[in-house]
């Protein structure tokens, strides 16, 4: 079986009916839908409240669960659906951006150019949750708001969904997120994961 990450930023685009735009990833959607040789990927703190469509704070974890059930309904009855435990991509997530930022500073994220401040910002988080400094709440919160490096690095749960699942196919077109992802320092093996667009499925299909 293939796994796929779809980026929250293109899902309504694949999985919607009502968008022009719909059109151009019908390929993803039939592959996913129709063949089954296809499941996409989900979970995490993060991940969740993205497809769930809820904005508004304190985040309501109920309704974000509710939201983001009802809205991947239609793949878990084509069994297409591959959901891991949300604390294992929570996990992973506070992993990657710990990662990130110890390398940071040695060097060895190539041309990657963040805010020094972030990197702190970071750390400092990160060490309160390893002295058990936060509720459940406070760190949901912060692995949906706070633990990324801003502004463009804000998908450190593709990276971990990617981690865990050992996928190496994502579908996104956040031109900001992709120089993180082919950062071959937060995978294990190295191998840097494909990264599928809607231009590149224009050109040559869905290759996975």
């Amino acid at each position: 079986m293939k796994l796929i990450i779809i980026d929250t930023n293109v899902y309504n685009l694949v999985f919607g009916d009502k968008k022009d735009e719909h059109l151009e990833y019908k390929i993803v959607y039939d592959k996913v839908m129709n063949n089954n040789d296809i499941e996409v990927i989900v979970g995490g703190t993060k991940y969740k409240k993205e497809i769930s469509g809820v904005s508004k704070e304190p985040y309501n974890i109920k309704i974000i669960e509710q939201n983001y059930k009802q809205k991947l309904y239609p793949l878990k009855v084509a069994e297409a659906l591959k959901e891991y435990e949300d604390e294992k991509v929570d996990k992973m997530q506070i992993e990657v951006i710990d990662k990130f930022c110890n390398y940071y500073p040695k060097g060895k994220t190539e041309s990657l150019k963040v805010d020094d401040g972030e990197i702190d910002r970071n750390l400092k988080i990160i060490n309160k949750i390893k002295n058990n400094q936060y509720t459940k709440q406070q760190l949901k919160t912060l692995l949906i708001n706070e633990l990324e490096i801003k502004p463009d690095f804000d998908d450190p749960h593709i990276i971990a969904l990617l981690n865990v699942s050992k996928s190496k196919n994502v579908l996104t077109e956040d031109k900001r997120a992709m120089p993180f992802i082919k950062q071959k320092l937060f995978y294990n093996d190295n191998q840097i994961p494909r990264i599928h667009t809607k231009q590149s499925i224009k050109t040559n299909g869905l290759l996975m």
